[in-house]
């Protein structure tokens, strides 16, 4: 598992009325593939407020392909996270800013029931990029 580090950036999640803000550790190799996962909690209720968690990364080498997929804490897979190329999220940093090449998502479904919200709890999540596996945690509350 790599290491990560404290980053100075901060993510913006624009919406029609509101916006979020948080931080997130910038992980993976300088100059190399890199990634942020955020936010650390989702409360996907539909308000536009946190309801999405998104790992975003850059460097992704073009002969490589990444996947995300979403475990309960027992083991079982619950969803396959979605590419969404990073569509509608802003980052900004004080200097300059990091810059994702895309982003994976999860809107917190069931992936055999994407009407369906998962029940809350701490969820692991995990993807492969490059031949390294990183994984995380993301809590989903009401």
């Amino acid at each position: 598992m790599k290491k990560c580090r404290t980053s100075p950036f901060y993510f913006v999640m624009a919406a029609l009325i509101t916006a979020a803000a948080f931080r997130s550790p910038l992980c993976g190799a300088a100059g190399g593939f890199s990634y942020q996962a955020a936010p650390k909690i989702i409360t996907p209720n539909g308000d536009k407020l946190n309801d999405v968690f998104f790992v975003f990364y850059k460097n992704l080498d073009s002969q490589s392909s990444l996947s995300g997929k979403i475990f309960n804490l027992m083991g079982m897979k619950v969803a396959d996270m979605a590419n969404t190329g990073g569509a509608g999220v802003i980052l900004t940093a004080p200097s300059g800013g990091w810059h994702p090449q895309s982003a994976d998502s999860w809107e917190g479904y069931f992936k055999w029931s994407p009407s369906r919200g998962i029940s809350p709890g701490i969820y692991i999540w995990q993807i492969e990029a490059e031949g390294q596996v990183y994984t995380g945690t993301v809590v989903v509350a009401q």
